[in-house]
């Protein structure tokens, strides 16, 4: 339960001591106006009840007093209920709803310090109905009153720790915001360093080649080496034309809308299959499971960063795709059949630590098993536990 509940809560139940006090005045009053042995005019307790009333509610209109002034204020409302209960010792009821009152209204110190001045006037009053019990009274008195003291330190306490924790867990709320907001940032970042370097190794360099094959045409000595040079840009203009494709192909709304994470994993392998005329099967192990919007659009983009690798430089013929469902994790292999990797793995490029960032983010690994001529393996272990 937090700090405000428990502060509305408070506000709330204060109405019931509102409605006990006012009880307590009308059945004190009525006990002495219905009493048959009673000879007194009643219209006295009947002003004075009504002036008490009168006086609770305007209590009911007060934020803020100073100290003295809430001394004084509530000073006007004891003599009243004083004059009353000497008058007759049924308005001793009304306490019930007196001293909680002045907790209510205010701080904890100034309730407990006005909480023993209405002792006092009680004790006076108890002093004169009976004053062979005056030491007896005191004594129960003092007790009450020590009582209702450490229950206000004890109330005021749960308050107060429930009003810090519930600015604690605000606190929070802004980090995490800011966190996430944050988060979003550095991914938009990382994902444009990760296309700025896809960029500068694929199709800068190769625009770089093909003005160079076309400078190379003009200063040619004869028409064959002008042609050669120029065959050359073609082709190379031809296949960055590929790369744009693949830009485009992976940078357009993940696979996944109005699809199940599977299908859209069965679509990208089919798209890249189609494109690259290369064979891809998905092969799907266990029972799938829901994954976090998290999981899926990693798993999806290292599926498709590692078919792109696929497609740049293995040569392959056929491409497995598993996924595997084991219990608290998921697992993605992609098996090609190509040349395998010759360069060491710390020098692939920016697509191998893009994805390897990826899933370490979520706590997974990413391994590469490779040798040159013997394919390529890509494995990447997911935790499904706090998805």
């Amino acid at each position: 339960m937090d700090g405000k509940t428990l502060k509305d809560a408070w506000v709330r139940w204060s109405g019931v001591w509102h409605v006990v006090f006012f009880s307590l005045c009308t059945l004190a009053l009525g006990l002495v106006v219905l009493d048959p042995s009673s000879t007194n005019d009643p219209i006295l307790p009947i002003l004075l009840t009504g002036l008490l009333m009168a006086w609770y509610a305007v209590s009911l209109r007060l934020s803020t007093l100073p100290p003295l002034g809430w001394v004084a204020f509530f000073a006007v409302g004891w003599a009243i209920w004083y004059a009353l209960a000497g008058y007759n010792p049924a308005f001793m009821l009304v306490l019930s709803g007196l001293f909680p009152h002045v907790f209510i209204l205010t701080g904890l110190r100034l309730a407990v310090g006005l909480a023993l001045m209405l002792n006092t006037l009680v004790l006076l009053q108890l002093q004169r109905i009976n004053a062979d019990l005056t030491a007896t009274w005191m004594l129960i008195m003092s007790v009450a009153w020590a009582g209702g003291a450490l229950l206000g330190y004890y109330i005021t306490a749960i308050i107060r720790q429930s009003q810090e924790r519930q600015t604690l867990i605000e606190q929070l709320k802004e980090a995490q915001t800011t966190i996430a907001a944050m988060e979003r940032q550095a991914g938009i970042a990382h994902e444009r360093q990760r296309l700025a370097g896809e960029l500068h190794d694929t199709i800068a360099q190769g625009l770089i080649g093909i003005v160079t094959h076309l400078e190379a045409a003009d200063a040619a000595a004869d028409d064959a080496a002008a042609q050669r040079y120029s065959d050359g840009a073609k082709r190379m203009a031809r296949e960055n034309l590929r790369e744009v494709r693949h830009f485009i192909w992976e940078l357009r709304p993940p696979a996944l809308e109005g699809r199940k994470f599977e299908e859209g994993v069965r679509q990208v392998a089919e798209s890249w299959a189609h494109m690259h005329g290369v064979s891809a099967e998905v092969v799907i192990t266990g029972s799938p499971q829901l994954l976090s919007p998290a999981h899926e659009l990693a798993l999806l983009r290292v599926t498709q960063e590692a078919l792109a690798n696929v497609g740049k430089h293995a040569h392959a013929h056929f491409v497995t795709i598993t996924l595997s469902y084991v219990p608290n994790a998921v697992l993605l292999d992609i098996n090609d059949d190509g040349q395998g990797l010759t360069l060491p793995l710390n020098v692939v490029g920016y697509g191998l630590i893009n994805m390897r960032e990826r899933i370490e983010t979520l706590g997974g690994t990413l391994s590469i098993e490779s040798s040159p001529h013997d394919g390529t393996t890509l494995v990447v272990e997911l935790p499904l536990n706090g998805k």
